[in-house]
């Protein structure tokens, strides 16, 4: 069984082991009862009082700290800007959505098997197979 300590009260009783490899996990410490964020066997503190009682501005800048802390060069498997350590959180908004939309496709690029996906499918995805997706045998069907 695999643990990390909690980094509020340094108590190693948290268990990753049950954790799957890319899911991020919210809880609270079963010792101290503060906030902690799992992921990839890594825990990081969340402020409960900035949760709360923060501004939006303050929790979005919380979160978006706590989220680099976890990301590694090339984790996303998108290519290193030129300064090789991906998009800083100081980047103008307007490249940073420009890079971003531009992993999705128009509508007329989906002709091939493997590329982007396009709204049309994410449209149908979401009309016909979501509300399925708890389905034991049709998840398997998908994704094993």
């Amino acid at each position: 069984m695999q643990v990390c300590s909690c980094p509020h009260c340094g108590t190693p009783r948290i268990i990753t082991s049950k954790v799957p490899k890319d899911v991020v996990v919210v809880m609270p410490c079963p010792n101290c009862r503060e906030l902690v964020v799992l992921f990839r066997n890594k825990a990081i503190a969340l402020s409960r009082k900035i949760m709360e009682q923060g501004s939006f501005e303050e929790r979005k800048d919380h979160i978006a700290e706590i989220i680099t802390e976890f990301f590694e060069p090339g984790m996303l498997g998108l290519p290193p800007s030129e300064s090789g350590a991906g998009f800083e959180l100081d980047d103008d908004v307007e490249s940073a959505t420009e890079a971003f939309n531009g992993l999705f496709a128009d509508s007329s690029d989906s002709t091939t098997a493997n590329g982007p996906i396009s709204e049309k499918e994410v449209e149908e995805f979401v009309r016909l197979d979501l509300n399925r997706i708890d389905e034991p045998n049709y998840f398997k069907k998908y994704f094993g």
